[in-house]
C-alpha cells in the first residue's frame, strides 16, 4: 500500500545511508525457524535411537561371546550359570541406559541452542522493523500487524500449520526491499514523480532478491516478490494474474490492505475493522483474490481479524 508521506522534496542530503543488502544477507543467514527446531530435534531423536540399537546389539554380542567363553572354560561350574549371566545382563543394562542418559543430554542441549538461536531470530526480525519505522513510521510496525492477519488467514483458509507459519513469515518480511528506499521518497506526501514510483515498485523484487541469496530463508522469496501483483493483472513486478499468484502472496495482499485502511495515515484517518473489511470487498476479484475475500467477511473469521487489530493497538 501507498506509504506515509511528509512534504519533504527528495534532496540528496535527506537521504540517509541505506545498509548494503550484503550486510541484511549475512544478519539474517543461518537462522532457523520454529519449524526447522522441531525438525531437527525429532532428527536428533531418530539418530539417538540408532545409536542405541547399534550399541544394544553390540553390547548383546559381547555378552553373548562373553558368556561362551565362561562355559568354555568351565568357570560356570565352578561361580554357577545364574551369576555369571546375571552379571552380563547387569552390565549391559547399565551401560545402555548411561548412554541414552548422555543421549538425551546431549539432545536437549542442542535444541536449546536451536532455540535460542530461534529467539535471536525473533529478535532481528524486530530489529529490521524498527529500523525500518526510523525510515517511515508506517512500515515500521506494519511488518508485524499483517504477518499476525496473514497468519489468521492463512488458518481460516485451512492451510497446515507449516503452511501458514510460512506466510506468516513471508508477511514479517514482505517490505524488507524497502530498507534500500530513500527516507525522503517514503515520506513524501506530494504525489511520486515517475522515477519515484519506480523505485519504490523495486521493493518487492529487492526484498525477494535479498531472501534468495539466504539458504535459510529462500523459501519466502517468491511470496516476497509477488505480494504487490494485483489478482486482474495490473500489479508489479510480473503483472501475473488470478491462480499464477502464489497463494501466500495472494494471502499477504489481503493482509497488506487490511492493514492499511486501518492505520492512520497522514492523508486519511483509520477506518474501523469492521468497516475496512466492507471496503475490501469493493477491491474482491479487481485487487484481491476473491474467495480469499469472501472468507474473512465471513463469521468468525470477521470477528477474529477485528480483535487481532484490537491486540495490535
Amino acid at each position: 500500500m501507498s506509504p506515509v508521506r511528509s512534504n519533504r522534496a527528495c534532496r540528496p542530503m535527506c537521504i540517509l545511508p541505506s545498509r548494503p543488502r550484503q550486510e541484511i544477507e549475512m544478519s539474517l543467514a543461518g537462522l532457523l525457524s520454529a519449524r526447522d527446531i522441531a525438525a531437527s530435534s525429532r532428527l536428533l531423536e531418530q539418530r539417538d535411537r540408532r545409536a542405541l540399537l547399534f550399541y544394544g546389539v553390540s553390547g548383546l554380542v559381547i555378552v553373548l561371546g562373553s558368556e561362551a567363553a565362561v562355559f568354555h572354560f568351565d568357570l560356570a561350574n565352578q561361580y554357577g550359570y545364574l551369576p555369571m549371566l546375571t552379571r552380563g545382563v547387569l552390565y549391559l543394562l547399565l551401560t545402555t541406559l548411561l548412554w541414552a542418559s548422555l543421549l538425551r543430554s546431549n539432545r536437549h542441549a542442542i535444541t536449546a541452542l536451536l532455540e535460542e538461536k530461534q529467539d535471536f531470530y525473533e529478535s532481528l526480525l524486530l530489529a529490521h522493523d524498527n529500523a525500518l519505522s526510523l525510515k517511515d513510521s508506517y512500515t515500521g510496525g506494519h511488518g508485524r500487524r499483517v504477518a499476525r492477519y496473514a497468519h489468521l488467514i492463512a488458518g481460516a483458509l485451512g492451510l497446515k500449520e507449516e503452511d501458514a507459519d510460512l506466510v506468516r513469515e513471508a508477511a514479517r518480511l514482505h517490505d524488507i526491499g524497502k530498507i534500500g528506499i530513500p527516507e525522503c521518497i517514503l515520506n513524501k506526501s506530494s504525489q511520486l514523480t515517475a522515477a519515484e514510483l519506480t523505485i519504490v515498485r523495486k521493493h518487492s523484487a529487492t526484498g525477494s532478491d535479498i531472501l534468495r541469496a539466504i539458504p535459510s530463508l529462500r523459501r519466502l522469496a517468491i511470496a516476497v516478490r509477488h505480494h504487490h501483483e494485483r489478482f486482474d493483472g495490473g500489479g508489479y513486478p510480473d503483472r501475473l494474474q488470478g491462480m499464477m499468484i502464489p497463494l501466500a502472496s495472494r494471502i499477504i495482499a489481503v493482509a497488506d490492505a487490511f492493514d492499511a485502511l486501518t492505520t492512520h495515515r497522514s492523508y486519511r484517518e483509520a477506518s474501523p475493522p469492521h468497516e475496512a473489511l466492507d471496503e475490501l470487498v469493493k477491491s474482491a476479484g479487481s485487487h484481491l483474490d476473491p474467495d480469499i475475500v469472501s472468507a474473512i467477511v465471513r463469521q468468525p473469521v470477521r470477528d477474529v481479524l477485528c480483535a487481532a487489530h484490537g491486540e495490535m493497538l
